[in-house]
This record gives C-alpha cells, sequence and structure tokens, in this order.
C-alpha cells in the first residue's frame, strides 16, 4: 500500500509540475464562430468554426472564412500537454491567428480526462496513460482527420500535427502508428520511444523535434517517467533519420528567435540532409529554454509552416531520368549520376556456339551446333564412329593380346597368338645323305636322303680258306665247304708215331668236320710240291692240338657229373 501511495503521490507531483509550467489561458470552445481582424488589411474575417467527431467527444475545427468551393487547404493539428485546462493550446501556439495568417484549417482536439481531472493523451509508453485507460487516441485523431479531409475542404496531402508536451509524445506516436495520413510533425518538449523498435514503421512523414536544453520537465537529454524511458530530442530525430535514409549526422542550417522575441537567436537548426525517402529531418535545439517559454505572436507555429510547405526540400542526387541511380526524390542535382554502358550487340543465347557473355543486345547472330550424332567416340574401339559427336556408350574393343609365335614355319607355332613376341624357332638346315642304315655309305646324320646309298654285292658261298684244296675266291660267305689237302709223307723214324697221331687226328677230324676222307690215291706224293706239304703238316699238328682239347674238356665233364 506504502508502495503505491508513493507511486500516486509521484504522479501527483508531476502533474503539478506540468499544469504549473503550462499557460492555463483558454478560449470558450462553446463559440461556433469567431472573428480574427486581418493584420495586413484590417478588416475582420469570419472564421467558420464546427465541431467534429463522436457526440461524446467533439472537437472543433476552424475553417479560413474565404476558402473557396474547391479549394483544399494545409490542416493543423493542435494538441495540448498533460493539463486541468486543455484549452490554452489556443493561445500558446497562436493557432487562430495562423489559420488566416497562414491559410490553414485548425483542429484542436481534447485528450481524455484521467482520475484526477488532467486530460491526457495516450502516447508513448512513458507518458500519459498513468492509470492504463488504454485511449485508442491514434484512431480517435484519425477518424477527426478524415471527417476534415472528406467534409471540410483539408488537403490530405498537408496534415500538420503540432503538440505541445505530452500532446508531443502523441504527434510521436501517430508518426509512428499512422505516419502514411500525416504530412508533418512538430514535437515540442515532448520525446518519442528509447527503443525506436517500439514504434510502428508505417511512413516516413517531415519530422521537426523542438526541445529546450533547460527542460526541467521532460529531460533534453532523455530521461524516464515513472519507469518508462524516453529518448532524448537528438536521438529521436536521429532515430527518424536513419529509418528515412538520411545523412547520419546533422546539418546545421541557421538559427532563428522563436522565443520571447527579443532578437536573440537561441534556437539552431540542426537538419539531417539528403533523406532517400524524400522526407526530411531536422532537431530544432532552444538553448537555455525550459518546458514553456513565451513563443511570440505563434513563432513556432508560423516557423514550422513556413518549413513544412513553402521552403522547398532541398535532395542532393541525380535528377537524370536516363541514368541507372536516378533518385526521384532529388531536388538538386548533385553530379553523382551514373549511366550505363554503350550497348554491345551479340549472341546472347548460351545454347548458341557463338555466345557473347558481354553482349548486352541480341543481333540476331546466334549459330547453333548441328543435331547431336550419337556413337562411339573412343578411337581404339573396334567399332569407332568418327562422325559421333555424343558418347552412347555403345564402344567394343578388341580382346587382350596374346603374345606368341604366328609364323607356322616355326616349330614353336601358336595358332592363338595375336602378337608375335619373336620367340620362333626354326628346325636346323637339311643335311642330304644316305639314310639307309644297310648302305655301305650309311650316314646317320643325314636329314633328308639324297639317293646316295651304296650296297655290297650279294654273297657268293663257297669255301674261303686259301688253303682249302677247294678255295674259292670269288667267294664271299664261307659255307664251310673246304676240303684240306693229304698230309705230306713223314720221314721213316717217325712213321710209327706219326701214323698213331694220325689214327687219332682223323677220328677227331671225321667228328670236327662231319666228312669222310676220300682213300688217297697212289702217285699222290708225287704230285704236290714241298711247300703244300710243309702246309699240311702244319694242319694236321693244329688239328690234333683241336682233338686233343676236346678230349680233355669231356674228361673234366664226367668228373664234375660223379661229384654230383
Amino acid at each position: 500500500m506504502r508502495a503505491c501511495r508513493l507511486k500516486v503521490l509521484l504522479s501527483i507531483l508531476m502533474l503539478l509540475s506540468i499544469l504549473l509550467l503550462s499557460p492555463t489561458s483558454t478560449l470558450d470552445s462553446e463559440n461556433s464562430a469567431a472573428t480574427s481582424e486581418g493584420r495586413d488589411s484590417g478588416q475582420t474575417v469570419v472564421q467558420t468554426v464546427v465541431n467534429i467527431g463522436p457526440s461524446d467527444r467533439q472537437a472543433e475545427l476552424r475553417i479560413p472564412g474565404d476558402i473557396g468551393a474547391n479549394e483544399t487547404l494545409p490542416l493543423v493539428v493542435a494538441l495540448h500537454g498533460f493539463s486541468e485546462y486543455p484549452g490554452y493550446i489556443y493561445d500558446y501556439f497562436r493557432g487562430v491567428d495562423s489559420v488566416d495568417d497562414n491559410r490553414h484549417l485548425l483542429l484542436t482536439p481534447y485528450g481524455t480526462e484521467n482520475p484526477d481531472g488532467k486530460y491526457f493523451w495516450n502516447g508513448t509508453s512513458a507518458c500519459c496513460d498513468f492509470y492504463n485507460q488504454n485511449i485508442d487516441d491514434v484512431g480517435y485523431l484519425s477518424s477527426l482527420i478524415s471527417t476534415a479531409i472528406a467534409d471540410y475542404g483539408a488537403d490530405q496531402d498537408r496534415v500538420m500535427l503540432i503538440g505541445h508536451s505530452n500532446g508531443g509524445f502523441m504527434s510521436h506516436r501517430m508518426a509512428c502508428d499512422a505516419g502514411d495520413i500525416l504530412h508533418t510533425i512538430v514535437n515540442f518538449a515532448g520525446a518519442t520511444y528509447e527503443d525506436f523498435s517500439d514504434c510502428s514503421n508505417t511512413g516516413t512523414p517531415n519530422i521537426i523535434n523542438v526541445h529546450g536544453t533547460n527542460d526541467g520537465t521532460i529531460d533534453y537529454n532523455g530521461g524516464q517517467i515513472l519507469g518508462e524511458t524516453y529518448a532524448s530530442s537528438p536521438d529521436g530525430a536521429a532515430y527518424w533519420a536513419n529509418r528515412s535514409g538520411c545523412d547520419e549526422t546533422s546539418t546545421q542550417m541557421g538559427t532563428m528567435d522563436l522565443v520571447d522575441g527579443d532578437g536573440s537567436n537561441e534556437t539552431t537548426q540542426l537538419q539531417h540532409l539528403d533523406c532517400a525517402l524524400g522526407n526530411r529531418v531536422t532537431h530544432w535545439k532552444l538553448d537555455g529554454i525550459d518546458h514553456s517559454p513565451a513563443l511570440t505572436d505563434g513563432s513556432l507555429i508560423n516557423a514550422a509552416f513556413e518549413w513544412a510547405f513553402h521552403q522547398p526540400v532541398e535532395i542532393e542526387g541525380c535528377t537524370d531520368l536516363n541514368a541507372t541511380n536516378y533518385n526521384e526524390n532529388a531536388t538538386i542535382d548533385d553530379e553523382s549520376c551514373e549511366y550505363p554502358p554503350p550497348p554491345v550487340a551479340g549472341c546472347m543465347d548460351s545454347n548458341a556456339t557463338n555466345y557473347a557473355e558481354n553482349a548486352t543486345v541480341d543481333d540476331g547472330s546466334c549459330v547453333y551446333p548441328p543435331p547431336p550424332v550419337p556413337g562411339c567416340m573412343n578411337a581404339t574401339a573396334t567399332n569407332y564412329d568418327e562422325n559421333a559427336t555424343v558418347d552412347d556408350d555403345s564402344c567394343e574393343y578388341p580382346p587382350p593380346s596374346v603374345p606368341g609365335c604366328m609364323d607356322s614355319n616355326a616349330t614353336n607355332y601358336d595358332d592363338n597368338a595375336t602378337v608375335s613376341d619373336d620367340s620362333c624357332e626354326y628346325p636346323p638346315p637339311p643335311v642330304a645323305g644316305c639314310m639307309d642304315s644297310n648302305a655301305t655309305n650309311y650316314n646317320q646324320s643325314a636329314t633328308v636322303d639324297n639317293g646316295s646309298c651304296q650296297f655290297p654285292p650279294p654273297l657268293v658261298p663257297g669255301c674261303m680258306n686259301a688253303t682249302a684244296s677247294n678255295y674259292d675266291e670269288n667267294a664271299t660267305s664261307d659255307d664251310g665247304s673246304c676240303v684240306s689237302p693229304p698230309p705230306a709223307p713223314e720221314n721213316p723214324g717217325d712213321s710209327e708215331g706219326e701214323e698213331d697221331e694220325l689214327s687219332i687226328d682223323d677220328g677227331d677230324s671225321e667228328n670236327s668236320s662231319g666228312t669222310e676222307s676220300e682213300p688217297q690215291k697212289s702217285g699222290f706224293a708225287d704230285n704236290i710240291s714241298s711247300v703244300n706239304i710243309v702246309l699240311g703238316i702244319v694242319v694236321i699238328l693244329l688239328l690234333s692240338v683241336l682233338v686233343l682239347l676236346q678230349l680233355g674238356n669231356r674228361s673234366s665233364s664226367k668228373r664234375y657229373d660223379r661229384k654230383r
């Protein structure tokens, strides 16, 4: 409870400070018409005054008495501050005089009364719906503006809001939530959101932030009200400049005297130039001025009206329609225009064989390749097609090579070989000669028979022993037919012994030869020579030896048989 009471007390103190610093003069709003004396001619011009809006919350609309039937004029909406006497706004801004001086319609709506009897606008979160009444003031003011435009000749393209304190907060709220129906807002001693992301982006009207550096109610450098923050005056202008694409830093455009009319130019105009979106954003800094200074003879509304509707907008940029960087919002050409390069003619079809990637104008010169010819494009394949332009994977390749001897005359000829590996072997050269082993001239090295074989004459059987009596000198094969000559006559002293030997030899001779000797003819010794006798004796002796050897062999054989 104590915390609640303290909060209420702080709210009351804040409201009292605003009330004490706000002018308290009012204009009787019940009059349906008012008169205003012309400043130049001295004539009295009657203004038309009507009440518009819902029956429970009507607002006064003043119209110049001399407005033409089809004439449209700017609409100025004046928003009071947080106050018990909202009518002070009439005299504070000198809006009634401005209707005739600047020729515009003037709409002076009132906010909503809170439980403390104070009239407020539901502006930003910082000011000033302290009792959370959640009044839809954006919808209310938008409706009034629409009525003035539709029924009373207000120009929809020249709607300006000018608000003091809480009215300044409300002007920023309208710029955020209904920016597309506004031309200009003039925020005097108010502020926008500290967190500018809370500001909806519905449009970019002209922004005039006006603030005194010695304001003790709404701090020039930003601050908070009951824990809700608000932006400083320079930052508020910078936020809008950033959203509008203006210069980040402001430029001093001059000074002027808005307060007291003492000739002291306390106000410095700091404008963010070259806004890309075509609007303007400025900050008017009032050096040493508090929350509610005396604005002599409508100085603020006059200066704002002049700046918004009569001062030419100076936006530097390229003004040449033919340039690539043409800025439709630019009013001053800054010689920044950029132009496209001259056209480059050529084929612009990337499918053509003569496609020119640098061409900017197609000159109809495109050349296209012939239709594709499918086939085998591998030159090593057996079915290689030299006319093919697209390989269709149909290539066929020969089997792998088989090395070997490919000469059929070679001894190691390989009929499966496909590549000769120089391994062929050949037979030695033929050797001519006699190849018949029965021939006398047989040649075992001969490989080719040349018909040169020679054979021995046919066998001629006969006795080939030259000592035989029947010796045949033409015989070539001994047939065992030889006949030995009779023995030669012996000496008388040896006749007995020789007879014994002859008898023995005769028996053996008969057995060995198998033939009987013919009876010796008488007179044989007389017919043979001494040489033949000697030879005969030698033959007889040899035969004797043979007989003895034969007898010895038989005797040995019998002894062996007995032993067995």
